[in-house]
């Protein structure tokens, strides 16, 4: 799946001991590993590299300026819980059922154009 994942991204890691968590994807892939963060127990001093087909692509940031802010690295961790926040309703997610979390989100992606 690595190949359509990019900046801004947020993702489900679909294999290792952090299954079915909920990551934001805050660097460019180096050698199909892709720098992860959720501002939780992983954060921006210390992100975790994650393999591209461990990772399934569930939303994706909106605001311009989050953007704007993550591309200049200029992005906090407290941003990024409530980004993810957002779309989990629940902080530094771990979802039991990332299924059900990808079917609540992209029907709202796909409303929203």
């Amino acid at each position: 799946m690595d190949g359509s994942l990019r900046l801004g991204d947020i993702v489900c890691s679909t294999a290792g001991r952090d299954k079915d968590t909920v990551y934001l994807v805050v660097s460019e892939p180096e050698n199909h590993l892709f720098g992860v963060v959720d501002g939780k127990n992983r954060k921006f001093r210390r992100l975790k590299m994650k393999n591209g087909r461990h990772l399934e692509k569930v939303g994706r940031i909106k605001k311009r300026v989050l953007m704007t802010r993550m591309e200049a690295g200029r992005m906090d961790d407290n941003e990024v819980r409530h980004v993810l926040r957002s779309y989990t309703q629940e902080e530094g997610c771990s979802s039991d059922s990332p299924k059900k979390l990808i079917a609540d989100i992209l029907p709202a992606q796909e409303e929203a154009g």
